[in-house]
């Protein structure tokens, strides 16, 4: 101990190395300048924020007994936001909105002239299998003027499909979402009775004769009036009416207000049904990736299918729900 403290004495005094930095103090100087001019655009823009809101409250009219201004300023009676908080208690799981990236709303009517091509809406071999099984099976058990058409079915099944987009119950794909529409509107026809209250969407689809439908005043009713025995003619004439719905048109350019709505149009026009929905995305993102127009290339693979250049995101012969 004594040698260590001898040899200690012997060292001169060396300060210990002090933390450096790499900003100099005209950087310092400069960056703090910075962000005091920040700080101050920030509070200005607050303040003029602030000014333009007391102004505008300043301007309005008072507001009517018994109604508020919103604070995007739009005048709502107290009792319309007390059904609409009252709704949003209600709500169920069935009503659960779908997360944004699956929001993808049925396609939109074009201008005329507008479209590159129209066709049918192609299903898959398995829902179109599907579909004609649920109308063997419920027209053998079926009233007069009760009957189910295929034409029927698929308009149906296809607003199922669009509105899986919107509301739909954790667990459940695009596929059985549709499917349980149409279970439902088989149900309400040969019960004459929907399941729920609520169920109204595709009574317009309904035959004439029947208590729920929409067409009383329609012209199906003063043609089969004469007739015999009707229910063929309205049959039809249900039919025919559905089958109207389940046409669709591709715009040479994208017209469409979202991307998911473009998406959803391509795979319907598509010959893959709606389980080619996730290879018309994947090809949609590949043209964002590389710079293209997303559009073009989707409808190409839309059109085309195997002779596009993204044939390999098709699915597989036999891939197909069941």
């Amino acid at each position: 101990m004594e040698k260590r403290d001898e040899l200690d004495k012997g060292q001169p005094n060396v300060p210990m190395p002090q933390p450096t930095s790499s900003i100099t103090v005209s950087d310092k100087n400069s960056l703090i300048r910075t962000l005091s001019t920040l700080e101050n655009e920030v509070h200005e823009l607050r303040k003029s924020i602030r000014e333009e809101s007391e102004f505008a409250a300043e301007e309005r009219p008072p507001a009517p007994e018994g109604s508020h201004y919103m604070p995007d300023g739009k005048l709502m009676k107290d009792s319309e936001h007390d059904d609409e908080a009252a709704a949003k208690k209600k709500r169920t799981a069935a009503q659960t909105p779908a997360p944004k990236e699956d929001q993808v709303k049925g396609s939109s009517k074009n201008k005329k002239g507008s479209a590159s091509g129209s066709k049918k809406i192609t299903f898959s071999k398995a829902v179109e299998k599907a579909l004609s099984n649920k109308v063997e099976t419920h027209n053998k058990k079926a009233s007069k003027g009760r009957r189910a058409t295929l034409g029927m079915l698929k308009a149906v099944y296809r607003r199922g499909a669009g509105a899986f987009s919107t509301s739909y119950r954790p667990g459940q794909n695009r596929n059985s979402w549709a499917l349980a529409r149409v279970n439902a509107f088989l149900r309400l026809l040969s019960s004459g009775k929907p399941s729920k209250a609520a169920y109204v969407q595709d009574n317009d689809l309904l035959p004439a004769s029947h208590p729920k439908s929409t067409k009383k005043d329609s012209s199906a009713e003063s043609l089969t009036a004469d007739a015999q025995d009707h229910s063929e003619l309205e049959l039809i004439t249900a039919s025919a009416y559905a089958e109207a719905e389940l046409e669709i048109e591709l715009p040479a350019e994208n017209t469409f207000k979202t991307a998911q709505e473009a998406i959803l149009a391509l795979t319907e026009f598509s010959d893959f049904g709606y389980e080619a929905e996730e290879a018309i995305k994947a090809s949609w993102l590949r043209a964002v990736r590389n710079g293209e127009d997303p559009y073009v290339r989707a409808k190409l693979l839309s059109t085309l299918t195997h002779d596009s250049l993204d044939s390999d995101l098709l699915p597989r012969e036999g891939s197909e729900d069941e």
